[in-house]
């Protein structure tokens, strides 16, 4: 089999297989069963569909795929989800899942920062300079403009970061909560509040 087509061998397979697992999650759920790597094997193989070419899959191949292995932990934590409403009622696996939860929230966050940072690097920032030149009072009317729009882009990405928590003001400074980065300094909020 050449590389390609092994390569699209194994991306299908994993679709198929993701879509029995969630079957099975939800079978669980739905009797009332415990989400475990165990309980979901064992039912991959009660309900695979030959027709579908799905094959039951064992509790190593679920271990070893980090999505199969994330879906049963997203499904114990949605399961568990009054738990984790009273931080009072939680257990150390509630709050370890409550962590994995958020690193996963970091993880799609970084991502589409990634995606917004290769969409702004395509988008033409400085115009072709046009052969009449404006006059200084036109150019400072544009550059005051320009200073606005940035300033309200900017305090809509500060907004933004902080209703999604990633970052918080730590002695003025505003820094990004998880890696402890300054990302705008004190004494440079006043130019964009201006």
């Amino acid at each position: 089999m050449r590389p390609n087509n092994l390569k699209e061998y194994k991306r299908k397979q994993q679709e198929i297989n993701a879509k029995l697992v969630q079957r099975a999650i939800e079978h669980i759920i739905k009797i009332g069963g415990n989400l475990s790597v165990n309980n979901v094997s064992r039912t991959t193989y009660e309900i695979a569909n030959p027709e579908k070419d799905e094959k039951g899959l064992t509790p190593a191949a679920i271990s070893k795929n980090p999505l199969y292995k994330n879906m049963i932990l997203k499904a114990k934590a949605e399961k568990n989800k009054q738990k984790t409403d009273n931080p009072n009622l939680m257990t150390l696996g509630d709050l370890q899942m409550q962590l994995f939860q958020e690193r996963q929230k970091n993880q799609e966050l970084k991502i589409k920062i990634k995606v917004l940072e290769e969409q702004l690097s395509k988008l033409s920032v400085i115009e072709k300079p046009s052969l009449i030149k404006p006059s200084l009072k036109e150019d400072c009317i544009d550059i005051r403009q320009e200073n606005k729009e940035l300033k309200s882009i900017l305090k809509g990405v500060i907004n933004v970061l902080g209703n999604l928590g990633l970052i918080e003001n730590l002695d003025g400074n505003i820094v990004v909560s998880v890696y402890g980065n300054v990302l705008l300094k004190k004494e440079h909020i006043n130019l964009i509040e201006s």
